[in-house]
């Protein structure tokens, strides 16, 4: 199908080949793992408002700590379109919402365009969420003592979001906001990318997956499901980014592991049939916080490990620390920290 074929993987550039190993000894797995366990504790500005604040004030001051500009980002609106948080996550209407966004800020000398890297930092009700989403907070975290000592060109912004799951609320906001502020050049979005699995079959694909994606369908059917890949999924205005990140990741733990997909919504022609036909693989491609960067124009990108696709603790009690792989949790830092210099230098 057009447009649906993986781009080809090149090497890094020799300078930032070189970088790339100093880069990854700078990322510690103990630190993601203690991150991690140290927000091991179901957060919901609905349900558990005080662990949310709590969950703030540890952000804040990891971010802090590691030579960031922070600032909490407060809203409130009412009669919002959202979701439940619980069920079949049905659509519904919110009267009144009201929730912080937390960012931190490099901010550059000369430019008033910026790289957006997010992760939402709200869980389901009842679940601890590792997967979904702390380990991409405590990625966010690690990030920002890698990138420490570097100076931009252009502005970094990390920010982590309020209400993910009851639809992507805090993003918008955060969105319109950033919006005002800077030229946002793109963002990357950390969402469940920390389970693997080693065992065939661990990879489910959604209805109608190999019809869009036959290249990549292939790949997966040829190492017999397994559940290893770190997916990139992208808009075309967003493909530089998409293959950046994944040159870099590729170069760190294989070609075999990454998998990129033009999300189908945006593949020419195809994805107005797709939408008729096949609304519920559709779907699945923008149920996360990419997708209010995307509606705003912005060049974005998601890292997900597929989600509840692949790991069965998805939106469970049991989405615990002891389940994730803290290797490719550094490996995804490590690549996200490389496409940042070479999305700076472009």
């Amino acid at each position: 199908m057009v447009g649906t074929a993986e781009p080809i993987l090149l090497p890094l550039e020799s300078t930032l080949g070189k970088r790339a190993a100093s880069i990854m000894s700078l990322v510690s797995t103990t630190r993601l793992r203690q991150d991690v366990l140290s927000m091991n504790y179901p957060r919901n500005r609905l349900h558990s408002p005080k662990d949310m604040v709590k969950a703030e004030g540890f952000i804040i001051s990891a971010l802090q700590d590691a030579g960031w500009q922070t600032k909490r980002h407060s809203f409130s609106i009412r009669q919002a379109n959202g979701v439940l948080d619980y069920g079949d996550f049905s659509p519904t209407v919110y009267s009144e919402l009201s929730g912080v966004n937390l960012t931190a800020i490099k901010p550059a000398e000369a430019s008033n365009d910026a790289l957006v890297i997010e992760a939402h930092y709200d869980t389901v009700r009842m679940s601890p969420g590792a997967d979904d989403n702390t380990a991409s907070v405590a990625a966010l975290l690690e990030l920002a003592r890698v990138l420490k000592d570097y100076k931009f060109k252009h502005t970094v912004v990390l920010a982590t979001c309020d209400m993910e799951e009851i639809g992507c609320i805090g993003a918008t906001q955060l969105v319109k906001q950033l919006a005002n502020e800077y030229k946002l050049r793109g963002a990357i979005v950390f969402e469940t990318m920390a389970y693997l699995s080693h065992k065939p079959n661990s990879q489910a694909l959604p209805p109608g997956f190999g019809f869009v994606y036959p290249d990549q369908a292939s790949r997966l059917r040829n190492r017999g499901y397994v559940g290893d890949t770190t997916v990139v999924i992208y808009h075309n205005n967003a493909r530089s980014i998409a293959v950046g990140f994944s040159e870099s990741l590729a170069h760190i733990v294989g070609a075999d592991s990454v998998v990129l997909l033009r999300a189908p919504g945006d593949i020419p022609v195809l994805g107005r049939l797709l939408r008729t036909f096949f609304y519920s693989l559709i779907r699945q491609f923008y149920r996360a916080n990419h997708y209010p960067f995307l509606v705003a124009g912005v060049p974005a990108i998601q890292i997900t490990d597929s989600g509840n696709f692949r790991n069965p603790n998805y939106h469970k009690v049991t989405d615990t620390p002891d389940t994730l792989d803290y290797d490719r949790l550094a490996s995804i830092v490590a690549a996200t920290a490389i496409t940042t210099l070479r999305l700076d230098s472009a």
